[in-house]
């Protein structure tokens, strides 16, 4: 069964990890570590999590408040840079930051930014990785309440934010697990451990292939050699088992260079294949299941999951976007059009998983 550690750091370097257990996708409190801001002489014992998620105290963060004409995540990270050059006295390309669309009419959507300097972020994620702790995800709890009030309440909570107590904040720290308000590790900051682990895992079976492509054809390379005098015999066999493997194929000029060809293009094929599971990602979308969307149809590649369906209303598009962000990374919306019944169909593109 899975742990997960929720890393909730105050102003002190200090705190707590929050020990949840991952059952069935739900995450049951199991118990809490204490965090010191000495921990490099006394670490917590992290044994068994195999997952961490930091949460930064709001004193760590700095915040702008912009109206942009979208809400769309890939536009927002491309743009917010060119907005904050205006509106703060570090250098963007100093900061590292995340934004969250708290609401919005028409063409016009209130958009909060939240940054840290880079430095900042450097001494953390080291001090973490000293006690081999690296978490996947840096948010910030406390901006889970705050988020809800809107444009108009934020700016008065982020001047005195609430405090919350030790069991708000468990369940603040659940919330975030099942669904981060944001993610600061981005850029240069970005979580690649299982991106290593993937691409360790594609050249240990691409070696395998090449080594077992190689075996083949010496042996049949040895047998040619080691056999020259029954070579027509050889011949004649290797004609009939060509045919037999491939017995819709009538043309046959030369079976060792047209065998090779085959397996060429199965292995393309079988590479185009690796790391697509179509029936975990049909149970983990079946677990997220929206009332009033419909799913219609879904693509499968390697680095792509595209999915096609229809929806009540643009609400349940976005929960339908925000389901799907729990499982699949870099997601996003597009093609919302509206269908003859009065419904919305829509695109939800999304590249690699979590």
């Amino acid at each position: 069964m899975k742990k997960m550690g929720f890393i909730d750091l105050d102003s002190k370097m200090s705190g707590n990890v929050y020990v949840f257990r991952d059952v069935r996708g739900k995450y049951e409190f199991e118990n809490a570590l204490e965090f010191a801001g000495d921990a490099v002489s006394s670490p917590p014992d992290v044994t068994g999590i195999s997952e961490f998620v930091l949460s930064l105290p709001v004193a760590f963060l700095n915040f702008r408040l912009l109206k942009l004409p979208f809400s769309d995540k890939e536009k927002l990270m491309k743009v917010v840079p060119l907005e904050l050059e205006n509106l703060m006295m570090e250098n963007p390309e100093d900061v590292v930051f995340d934004s969250v669309v708290l609401g919005g009419a028409g063409d016009q959507f209130d958009v909060l930014v939240a940054y840290v300097r880079k430095g900042t972020m450097h001494e953390i994620l080291a001090k973490l990785g000293s006690l081999r702790i690296d978490p996947h995800i840096v948010t910030c709890l406390d901006l889970q309440t705050a988020v809800r009030k809107g444009a108009e309440g934020i700016a008065s909570w982020l001047m005195s934010p609430e405090e919350f107590s030790r069991d708000e904040r468990v369940e603040a720290a659940r919330g975030e697990l099942l669904r981060h308000t944001l993610n600061l590790r981005t850029g240069s900051f970005a979580y690649t451990k299982d991106t290593e682990k993937i691409i360790r895992k594609l050249r240990t079976t691409v070696v395998l292939f090449f080594v077992l492509t190689l075996l083949v054809n010496s042996y049949l390379i040895l047998r040619i050699a080691n056999a020259r005098n029954e070579a027509a015999a050889i011949r004649r066999d290797m004609r009939n088992m060509y045919a037999h493997l491939f017995p819709g194929e009538k043309r046959i000029t030369d079976e060792l260079y047209q065998m090779k060809s085959h397996m060429k293009e199965i292995g393309e094929k079988g590479n185009a294949l690796i790391g697509v599971y179509p029936l975990q990602f049909m149970l983990d979308l079946s677990r997220r299941t929206v009332p009033g969307v419909v799913v219609n149809e879904i693509s499968l590649e390697r680095d792509l999951s595209i999915i096609k369906g229809d929806a009540s209303s643009m609400a349940d598009v976005d929960k339908m976007k925000a389901k799907v962000s729990e499982f699949l990374a870099n997601s996003s919306v597009s093609d919302i059009k509206q269908t003859s019944s009065g419904r919305l169909s829509f695109t939800i593109t999304a590249k690699g998983r979590k």
